[in-house]
């Protein structure tokens, strides 16, 4: 890749985010007007690219801007879908605690 090409990180996003947050294919076929899930297991695996339609229902999905999901690698970046999902597990108590001490660090 030369200095004017920036890397394009759909394909690992994708992969990493259904992984993450347990994202059903069936789910993503029909947000996606009932593309096939192979075809979206392709577009995770990096053998085909949704279209930009298709690119921008993902990255809404998943609570991303168009930029983060295309152009950043999330497996290194926490993003707010990783942090709600990792929320959602804990009972109501444990989120009352969590939300205290973000209260208390404002």
């Amino acid at each position: 890749m030369n200095n004017n090409e920036e890397e394009i990180f759909i394909s690992s996003n994708l992969k990493y985010l259904i992984k993450t947050n347990k994202t059903k294919l069936e789910d993503l076929s029909k947000l996606c007007n009932n593309k096939s899930t192979a075809l979206i297991s392709m577009w995770a695996s990096g053998k085909r690219e949704p279209d930009t339609i298709d690119t921008y229902k993902l990255a809404r999905y998943f609570n991303l801007t168009l930029d983060d999901f295309v152009g950043k690698d999330l497996r290194f970046e926490p993003t707010s879908s990783d942090l709600s999902s990792k929320l959602t597990t804990l009972s109501p108590e444990q989120q009352d605690i969590i939300n205290k001490m973000i209260d208390n660090m404002k």
